[in-house]
């Protein structure tokens, strides 16, 4: 993008030039290849970065579509931006406008008196690589990071664990090699704690607990310092390890721990982030998987203590380049600010500023009719679930789910028998497509035109794999009115798209494997 590196561009017409013409462009840019588009304009995930029509979507646990109320207020703060930049000059312009995003985020999430500050990055990815950089930062010496729920995480973690390039190009562009060391987190080592033990089947609470306790003993035997990555809600929702077992850590080992919390899903309270966040924990944040936020929009939150004296530090030169720019950090970390490149990524800007609307409309909607949408989600779950032979619930993992579930893993079953990954994910691809041809049933046929997008298979034992059905905050508000009976209508659509959703997914595993298969 046409940003200097001194920041001096000095006009409404500059900055002009410096933003993509088309909103759509826009908020694809400033992040890895996993934004770039196809032909059929999606990314990655099979999302667009403008409204999709006509799409049945349970797929948040995954990613989202932008919703045309996310779209709206893009288009109108990328017109803002320019219109402060006439009068500011587009480097206070832009600094202003990723300050307000921090005010916002905190105000949404009801942390705005407790000190925290918000760390910006281009992916929850992003955050993990922001946030080993910051620990390595206020904890010099030999780093190790334990990562709890490793086989229910972002793919990329297994390589930003270890201080390792997770794509082949960063969030600013550059070009970079997958899997090599990132310089200054080169001596990082990783120990994996997985939710499936070494037998396949999934641990208990007691035996995650133990597992972990184990990796922070063994790690801190030969290491200096432990970040220990727990995980607040995985890709099947679920926590680990227990509270108990993270208060006893951080008490055994005060200063040679540092414990952050993977909220990525954002499937998580706001009492509850208050709470982990009083306890001295980091928090993972994004906006693009429950508030369907488009991808990828993450983000570091840092507790009062953490963040006063990362305020008083410099970092030395050279270290997470290509991760972050100077308009990522606090204001008033000036020390480390000065570090970073003056280019302000104005696609990951946005992309929040899309997450922050969300947050704002979901939270408009009275907390006791949200957690009625969660019962009704939940209920028609089980009901349609129950009634098919070739889908069901997992066996195990009941210790790590919420009380209150809002991702649903389900096994595709064929002939007595969970499939492969490989049929997962040709069956997942199906979803959004539509195999109209496949039936001769006229009433299948209807069903198997529509598009319908769920999150993506998760591996498990054995070479299998489970597919999500997610709630998200959108669908949430999308169901709310003040008028009784609408609303009620509204929830009996959510009811229909879930019918259908789960009937196609049905269909598909009764199909498989005779149907047109998509490129993956």
């Amino acid at each position: 993008m046409a940003w200097t590196d001194k920041g001096n561009l000095a006009s409404r017409d500059d900055l002009s030039l410096a933003l993509p013409s088309a909103i759509d462009e826009f908020l694809v840019s400033g992040g890895d290849g996993r934004l770039a588009l196809s032909e059929a304009c999606e990314n990655a995930y099979g999302c667009t970065p403008f409204p999709a029509q006509g799409l049945i979507d349970f797929a948040s646990s995954t990613a989202s579509s932008i919703s045309p109320e996310g779209y709206a207020r893009a288009r109108t703060v990328r017109e803002e931006l320019l219109t402060a930049s006439l009068k500011l000059g587009p480097d206070r312009a832009c600094e202003e406008a990723v300050t307000a995003a921090r005010i916002a985020l905190l105000d949404r999430l009801d942390l705005k008196d407790t000190g925290t500050e918000v760390v910006f990055s281009a992916s929850g990815t992003d955050a993990q690589l922001q946030t080993l950089y910051l620990v390595r930062m206020l904890h010099p010496g030999r780093l190790a990071t334990v990562i709890v729920g490793a086989d229910q995480t972002g793919s990329g973690t297994a390589h930003t664990a270890r201080g390792c390039h997770f794509s082949q190009t960063t969030s600013t562009g550059a070009a970079v090699e997958k899997g090599a060391r990132i310089a200054g987190l080169e001596d990082t080592e990783a120990f994996e704690v997985g939710f499936r033990g070494p037998n396949g089947d999934f641990r208990t609470t007691a035996q995650m607990d133990e597992a972990v306790r184990k990796a922070v003993e063994l790690a801190l035997s030969s290491h200096d310092h432990v970040l220990l990555q727990a995980m607040e809600a995985s890709k099947f929702g679920w926590k680990a390890p227990s509270d108990a077992l993270l208060d006893d850590i951080a008490n055994r080992f005060p200063g040679r721990v540092q414990i952050v919390a993977d909220a990525c899903q954002l499937r998580t309270s706001r009492a509850r982030l208050k709470a982990l966040l009083s306890k001295g924990m980091l928090v993972l944040v994004t906006g693009s998987k429950f508030f369907t936020g488009p991808a990828f929009s993450g983000a570091l939150l840092v507790p009062r203590r953490q963040a006063a004296m990362l305020a008083h530090t410099s970092a030395p030169a050279g270290l997470l380049p290509g991760y972050a720019t100077r308009f990522d950090w606090p204001e008033q970390w000036i020390g480390l600010r000065n570090r970073f490149s003056h280019r302000f990524n104005f696609g990951q800007w946005l992309r929040w500023e899309a997450a922050l609307e969300e947050m704002r409309l979901y939270y408009a909607v009275p907390r006791d009719f949200r957690d009625h949408v969660v019962q009704v989600f939940r209920e028609e779950m089980q009901i349609l679930t129950g009634a098919s032979p070739r889908l069901g619930f997992l066996e195990g993992g009941a210790d790590f789910a919420p009380s209150e579930p809002t991702i649903f893993p389900l096994r595709l079953i064929k002939d007595g028998d969970s499939l492969q990954a490989q049929a997962c994910a040709e069956i997942y691809r199906a979803m959004r497509r539509d195999i109209s041809a496949c039936s001769a049933s006229m009433t299948e046929s209807d069903l198997l035109r529509l598009p319908c997008q769920i999150g993506q298979p998760v591996a498990l034992a054995e070479g299998k794999a489970a597919l999500r059905f997610s709630l998200s905050a959108r669908i949430v508000r999308d169901c709310w009115s003040p008028d009784p009976a609408r609303a009620e209508r509204n929830i009996n659509a959510l009811r229909d798209d879930l019918s259908i959703a789960v009937r196609k997914l049905d269909l598909l595993v009764d199909l498989y494997p005779d149907f047109p298969k998509a490129s993956a």
